[in-house]
């Protein structure tokens, strides 16, 4: 099992449309185990603490997220 954690800090180089330039921050984990020698599965989870630049940003279905968060996973294959 391996555990692998992230920590991301975003910014807009120059302000947009009146809005703050600080998009936020994000934090990814990840778990990765091997199931056989060629074959993995990850585990991932991702949450951004959004900034005052996201504010202005709508979903698909017109509705203001304040902070966005993301479950996946994934199986990979090497050869």
């Amino acid at each position: 099992l391996n555990i692998t954690c992230d920590l991301w800090y975003a910014s807009l180089v120059e302000k947009a449309n009146s809005t703050d330039e600080e998009l936020g921050i994000e934090l990814d984990i990840i778990l990765k185990y091997k199931l056989l020698d060629n074959l993995n599965l990850s585990l991932v989870g991702a949450y951004l603490f959004a900034g005052d630049g996201t504010s202005n940003i709508e979903t698909n279905d017109n509705k203001k997220e304040k902070n966005p968060y993301e479950i996946g996973s994934v199986l990979s294959f090497s050869f």
